[in-house]
């Protein structure tokens, strides 16, 4: 299992993958800017939960954290500033992360029922 665990957090690594969850924009539904990649500054907001937009334009967001419990938060503007593009090499760099996700598919993939069952043990999984 600790076989396993490496490959993933090499995998994790390799990606740079940030903790936190993303916010993501777009004017036309293909193109997309960041609007944060970090949870909102938190990396225990591991998810966006509800996004509302009220009467007066001002965006909610609720964030998903079962250490330090949930947030909500509000903003009535989201600068151009602020905003962050796609890296230009980004199929580039999902290309070689293909490759090392392959190289460690054998070792993940035989050991697949272990890591459900521990997954059922300590998640939300048993709800679904």
């Amino acid at each position: 299992m600790i076989t396993v665990y490496r490959a993933v957090v090499e995998i994790l690594t390799a990606i740079r993958y940030q903790r936190g969850f993303d916010l993501y924009i777009s004017e036309d539904g293909v193109s997309f800017n960041s609007v944060f990649l970090d949870g909102l500054n938190n990396q225990h907001n591991y998810g966006g939960r509800i996004l509302f937009v009220d009467s007066k334009n001002d965006l909610y967001i609720g964030t998903a954290n079962p250490f330090e419990g949930c947030e909500v938060w509000r903003t009535d503007d989201i600068p151009q500033n602020a905003l962050k593009a796609c890296k230009e090499n980004h199929y580039k760099e999902l290309w070689e992360y293909r490759e090392l996700i392959s190289e460690n598919f054998k070792l993940i993939n035989e050991n697949m029922p272990v890591i459900l069952e521990l997954l059922s043990k300590n998640t939300y999984l048993k709800s679904l």
